[in-house]
């Protein structure tokens, strides 16, 4: 697109480490990971801010993986592979949970019911099969297609489930009582694609290699409408999240926008140059990602019908898209060995910031926001001024590639650290170093705002300094390192303690932040921890486990009280400034209200958006909850 500086990327991560063709990406419910699936037998889970390898999982067989879903809970992932194994991942740990066997040929798609309970996979053995999820049995196998199944896909509401196959028919099964309810004839070639359309599902969408797209009353099964606009095979299809659009991707290059109630052609997107082979709709619905065999991802708004960017940097074909559930980023992944994360918010500033000669890892502003810091693979840090966009400093001294940094809370000094450990403190106005430390494989670093503390931690320890003096108090080790690379570090509002997920990020361990002593070894809840938050009067902890919150002394360590309620995976925690209310956000799509003394559920909020549940605080006054 013009008017873009030739240099500049909106690619945020490009992921290196599959040998062979990445099939498949999906971020995680919360949109912090990304699991991409490769024909080389792995999948790899990513941290999306870092790019970091969190892990890499196989069952040491390294059949291709070809297909990935995300459980509505958040909680796992399914994963399906060219021998025909279904497998059950647990997305915080990284570990194998079951694996599905039944299939005798290759995995195409799988699908995860609205509530989670049951898993389809489609298959070239000519079969649909349904799995427990939790158990991971084989509940049923849907016969009946004459031909490979290409997709499977649940109805939004009620216990519709649809197949494609390349014999040219749909058909429609009960999936509660396992039982074939209608087949749907009317293309005359293979069926690539289908979609559930309106928020009740009550339309469905079919696209097949004969040129046509075909809408169904999915209760009836009659026949609605059949689109002939395209005018070659039209390979994909996509819904928008609340099912008012439809999108089309074809063999004759072009993507069309339709009204799945009418039937009418409302956009036709032209600009690719090679056939459109994956599309998906940003989570408002306003914008459309599309890839293609020219190699390129474009991104089109909806309403005005025009192009918005154009995403290069894949040198092979693109094999799939997803955005991420805050709808700010979008994944893509290819046949280049590579997975990308895209930035589709971009706009194009006054001023490009040039003076780096390789990849530039990660950038912070300092906390006043005059301030701009750069880190980069050429091994320099950069300060900017965030205004005018001046250089201000280039501070050398790491040996390897930079890959972080972290202001201080005073903005006085910057902390950078490297991929061979190196860590080094900065005065942020001169560039001086004034203190450098070397660990194994740098994960975090935090600064105290009330003490004069920072934190680090690294592969099977942890390091508490003293920012006066820069002279290290205590080392705190872990017998294994944690599977996952973002270990969170919290100090307490008045820096006293410091909080840190302890191994495999099941248990919290509380130390004194002025003497370095542990304290204490916090209760071993049930499932990985997801979040915690100190009160704002330094008395008590909270912490989110699955669909579970504890509240810990915070002195003792010992548990107060568990808070039940919720029955999904609780993103966000949060305490009023008072600390006599929680608030917790909750994939159950509700926000629940607690008095911090007594336990008692004060008010249940209904009806959050699933796929975007917000983070929560409070207003000054307690008054008020502020969703953002």
């Amino acid at each position: 697109m013009s008017g873009y500086p030739s240099h500049w990327s909106p690619c945020l991560q490009t992921l290196h480490g599959h040998n062979h063709n990445v099939n498949a990406v999906v971020f995680s419910v919360d949109g912090s990971r990304l699991a991409s699936a490769s024909e080389d037998g792995t999948i790899r889970l990513w941290d999306v801010i870092s790019g970091g390898l969190l892990a890499r999982l196989s069952d040491g067989r390294y059949t291709e993986v070809r297909a990935l879903a995300p459980s509505p809970s958040g909680t796992h992932f399914a994963s399906g592979e060219a021998d025909g194994k279904v497998r059950l991942w647990d997305w915080n740990l990284g570990t194998l949970l079951a694996t599905l066997r039944g299939h005798t040929k290759a995995i195409n798609d799988i699908a995860f019911s609205p509530n989670g309970s049951c898993v389809a996979s489609a298959s070239d053995d000519g079969t649909v099969r349904l799995w427990d999820a939790v158990s991971g049995n084989e509940v049923a196998v849907l016969i009946g297609h004459t031909g490979e199944v290409s997709t499977s896909k649940f109805s939004p509401v009620g216990s519709q489930l649809v197949s494609g196959s390349k014999d040219s028919t749909v058909r429609t099964w009960d999936w509660i009582s396992r039982t074939p309810v209608k087949t749907l004839r009317g293309h005359t070639d293979s069926v690539h694609s289908l979609t559930f359309l309106l928020p009740d599902g009550s339309r469905l969408a079919s696209c097949s290699a004969d040129s046509t797209i075909r809408l169904w009353d999915s209760v009836s099964a009659a026949e609605v409408a059949v689109l002939r606009d395209h005018t070659g095979p039209v390979l994909v299809l996509a819904a928008s999240h609340d099912g008012s659009r439809l999108a089309s991707g074809s063999n004759d290059m072009t993507i069309r926008l339709w009204d799945p109630v009418s039937g009418i052609l409302l956009r036709v997107f032209r600009g690719h140059e090679a056939r459109i082979r994956h599309l998906a709709f940003s989570p408002s619905g306003s914008l459309l990602a599309s890839g293609s065999m020219d190699l390129t991802v474009r991104l089109w708004d909806c309403a005005g019908g025009t192009e918005i960017l154009t995403l290069r940097g894949h040198k092979e074909e693109i094999l799939d898209l997803k955005f991420s559930p805050d709808g700010a980023k979008l994944a893509s992944a290819a046949s280049d060995l590579t997975a990308r994360i895209w930035d589709v918010n971009y706009k194009p500033g006054h001023e490009t910031l040039q003076g780096h000669n390789l990849p530039v890892e990660q950038v912070r502003f300092s906390p006043n926001g005059l301030r701009l810091a750069s880190c980069s693979l050429d091994t320099t840090v950069s300060t900017w001024d965030a205004r005018t966009g001046q250089l201000l400093k280039t501070l050398r001294g790491h040996p390897t590639g930079v890959t972080a940094l972290e202001f201080s809370p005073d903005g006085s000094h910057l902390a950078s650290w490297s991929k061979d450990g190196d860590l080094r403190i900065w005065d942020a106005e001169s560039g001086t170093e004034v203190a450098k430390f070397h660990h194994q494989s740098t994960y975090k670093l935090t600064f105290s705002s009330k003490q004069p503390r920072f934190a680090s931690y690294s592969y099977k320890r942890m390091k508490l300094y003293d920012t006066t003096t820069w002279g290290e108090i205590a080392e705190m080790t872990y017998a294994t390192p944690p599977p996952f690379r973002g270990c969170p570090l919290l100090f307490s509002p008045d820096g006293t303690r410091l909080c840190a997920n302890g191994l495999a990020r099941l248990r919290l361990r509380l130390w004194d932040a002025i003497t370095g002593e542990e304290v204490a070894t916090l209760p071993e809840p049930a499932r990985a921890i997801q979040a915690f938050v100190f009160s704002e009067d330094g008395l008590k902890i909270a912490s989110a486990s699955d669909a579970n919150l504890q509240v810990l002394d915070m002195i003792s360590g010992a548990l107060l009280m568990t808070l039940l309620g919720h029955t999904s995976l609780i993103k966000y925690i949060s305490f009023s400034p008072d600390s006599t209310k929680l608030a917790s956000v909750s994939m159950d799509r509700t926000v629940r209200l607690w008095d911090t003394a007594s336990g008692i559920t004060l008010a249940t909020l209904r009806g959050l958006r699933p796929s975007d549940p917000p983070s929560v605080s409070f207003s000054s006054d307690v008054s008020k909850l502020i969703f953002q």
